[in-house]
């Protein structure tokens, strides 16, 4: 009773909050994998906010948040896919993922300076997030380009990004890091380096809400200024992309969405992507569970150095469960099927089955 009613107490309890998440992953591919065998791999995510409010800073917020992984995921060993059947799955072991803070300027007006995951903001559908292949996160187009990706897991770099908000609408500027990870990536846990050879990434994206509909919709472009794709040698060259994307509800507890993106040939392997899915929240009378369906498909542009897949179109269709044991424990059993997986010189179609073992602690759950 003390410790509760003490205000100094109350106030630290107030001004930060963590969250502790491991989430374990297992997958095995059935039919024309790579290798028939089974991968089990492990994500341990750290997160730490600070609300400036208990300290009398109105409007200010910030975070850090890092990440380790133990294993290799399905793309690697199993799938020679394109898309990335696992969200979870990183070729960097462990690294800081963000360090940030964000200060409200006005009302309606944001803006956030650090090291930053640019899809926690930008090109991010909430009913996709269900999802565990990686296309359905940020759109495979845009996570395939630059050097080796835009500033977002595995890897992020600096950035600032000004955002703001009116009655439904949101309009957001950013300006990133061109090659979060240099022209090759050490594994450092921290990895920051700006070099005007690198360029920047330039990006902005509307949405807009309509109220009480369920309805939103979404643009957003962007454009590196010096920012080849990984293969590519010789002088860097510019070149960018854009994507739309849309929501709607579909009853009380069902939604559905569908994006579609872009990007020149100069700055990504993969030129475009066409994916959608329905979700479904509470079936079978369950709160905290959700089913969903999802499907993408994407093409590889057609010039590149030798490799099979180049030229070639993929697509990806989806079916998960998230089971929610409680707030803090779910299990997601989820079933894939590559159609055409861009890098399997075989050509064979792909059935992948897995599922995800998710435990959360922290002090606002």
């Amino acid at each position: 009773m003390a410790f509760i009613s003490d205000p100094a107490q109350a106030h630290g309890r107030d001004a930060l909050e963590w969250r502790l998440a491991s989430t374990t992953d297992g997958w095995v591919a059935l039919s024309n994998p790579v290798r028939r065998d089974a991968v089990v791999f492990s994500k341990i995510d750290a997160e730490l906010t600070v609300k400036g409010e208990a300290f009398g800073l109105d409007g200010v917020t910030g975070r850090v948040s890092s990440f380790h992984v133990l294993g290799h995921g399905p793309s690697e060993r199993l799938v020679a896919d394109a898309h990335g059947i696992d969200n979870a799955e990183s070729d960097v072991r462990h690294r800081l993922l963000e360090a940030w803070v964000d200060a409200r300027l006005s009302g309606n007006v944001s803006v956030r300076l650090g090291l930053m995951d640019l899809n926690a903001q930008f090109d991010a559908i909430e009913a996709a997030g269900l999802f565990l292949n990686s296309g359905h996160g940020m759109g495979s187009e845009f996570a395939a380009s630059g050097v080796n990706g835009p500033s977002t897991y595995p890897a992020t770099g600096l950035g600032i990004n000004v955002r703001g908000e009116w009655s439904g609408l949101t309009v957001q500027g950013a300006v990133f890091d061109g090659a979060p990870r240099g022209f090759s990536d050490d594994g450092k846990f921290l990895a920051i380096r700006l070099h005007r050879e690198e360029g920047a990434l330039f990006l902005g994206q509307v949405e807009y809400d309509i109220e009480d509909t369920g309805v939103s919709f979404g643009f957003g472009a962007y454009h590196y200024s010096r920012a080849p794709s990984s293969d590519i040698e010789g002088p860097s060259r510019t070149g960018g992309g854009a994507y739309a994307m849309t929501t709607f509800a579909l009853g009380s507890d069902t939604a559905a969405w569908f994006r579609i993106g872009h990007a020149s040939a100069s700055v990504s392997d993969i030129r475009h992507q066409i994916s959608g899915g329905l979700t479904q929240s509470a079936p079978f009378g369950r709160d905290g569970d959700m089913i969903g369906i999802a499907l993408s498909s994407i093409r590889l542009r057609p010039d590149g150095p030798g490799h099979t897949g180049y030229g070639r179109r993929e697509t990806n269709l989806e079916l998960t469960y998230r089971y929610a044991f409680n707030d803090r424990i779910s299990l997601q059993p989820d079933v894939q099927y590559v159609i055409q997986p861009a890098y399997d010189r075989g050509g064979g179609n792909a059935l992948v089955v897995g599922a995800r073992l998710q435990i959360v602690l922290g002090n606002d759950i």
